[in-house]
């Protein structure tokens, strides 16, 4: 019971009652008070999976051919924004529990084979078993891409489809998903002095960064993107771009020249080698961290021989960058 008070705040206040059992006629009730409703639903994510489907063409371009008005970004935003309802019907259904859609459709085509088998001469077990052999191979693949997706394991090969080791990956993943520790760390005023003394863009590079971006160069931009890279915030993946480019070419490239013409940021990645120090050997184009390793093996060579002086090789290990906020 709460007064008329209660209710105008609108205080959140559930009643459970459980069943009675068979020890007593009375049912326990569970209250919870002062907490959220419903909770919030899960951040989009789109599977690759999504895209060699036949429908996945048409449900992109019945959302793109809405009008929408405002600046290039906001449009593109909106619209990718609208896409995402489209997208979760698509995989409500035909992509929901797909392991047991898999599976399901694995069995009804060995049913069918071991009655071809009976009757090899029936032309319409034949047509049957052909029609239930491309369901479960599509199947069969959308479920290899959608665990090779959440697990990302680029050094699997292809033929290690949806076995144990996949799901225990998945399940790593999720529970490494979570900021373990945050700190804050003062940092020292940057001495200009240092700056000056080191290496430095020239005119050409100057002139570089701040050119004019052209359509071609946001395309092979775009290409160069891994199609199993973890998505954006809003939960599309490169791979989305890439397959549907005839359909956003002209809202992607007009979004990106937008933000150039009024935003700051700048194209390092060409001129990065100048101004790196040549002892950082990855992450720089045509530097490899192979040559990290070749450095190691050669004072390692003349360890274990005699008359040699005593020696020894520490290896730091320097925390990654994207494992600490600043």
């Amino acid at each position: 019971m709460v007064n008329e008070l209660w209710q105008q705040e609108g205080i959140y206040a559930l009643a459970n009652f459980q069943p009675a059992g068979y020890l007593s006629d009375h049912s326990p009730c569970i209250v919870s008070l002062f907490q959220q409703g419903e909770g919030r639903g899960k951040h989009f994510k789109f599977f690759n999976m999504w895209m060699d489907h036949s429908d996945f063409q048409s449900v992109v371009s019945s959302s793109w051919n809405q009008p929408i008005h405002g600046t290039k970004q906001y449009n593109l935003c909106k619209t990718l924004q609208r896409l995402k309802e489209n997208l979760k019907q698509l995989n409500y259904k035909l992509f929901t529990h797909i392991s047991a859609h898999a599976d399901k459709a694995r069995h009804d085509l060995k049913a069918a084979q071991m009655e071809l088998h009976d009757l090899p001469t029936n032309i319409e077990l034949q047509s049957k078993v052909a029609l239930l052999r491309k369901q479960a191979v599509g199947l069969y693949d959308a479920e290899r891409s959608f665990y090779y997706q959440h697990a990302k394991c680029a050094y699997l090969s292809k033929n290690d489809k949806c076995t144990k080791f996949f799901h225990s990956l998945v399940k790593r993943n999720v529970k490494k998903n979570f900021i373990a520790a945050e700190t804050n760390h003062a940092c020292d005023p940057i001495d200009l002095n240092i700056l000056r003394e080191g290496p430095s863009l020239s005119p050409e590079q100057a002139n570089s960064l701040i050119k004019d971006i052209s359509p071609q160069e946001i395309k092979e931009a775009l290409s160069n993107i891994g199609d199993e890279k973890s998505p954006g915030p809003d939960g599309y993946s490169s791979c989305f771009f890439k397959k549907a480019w005839e359909t956003i070419e002209g809202d992607f490239v007009n979004a990106i020249i937008e933000f150039f013409d009024t935003g700051s940021l700048l194209r390092l990645a060409p001129i990065l080698g100048s101004i790196i120090d040549n002892a950082q050997a990855a992450f720089v184009k045509e530097r490899s961290l192979v040559e990290n390793v070749h450095l190691t093996l050669e004072p390692l060579k003349q360890y274990n021989r005699k008359r040699v002086s005593p020696r020894c090789l520490l290896k730091i290990d320097l925390r990654k960058a994207y494992d600490s906020i600043y």
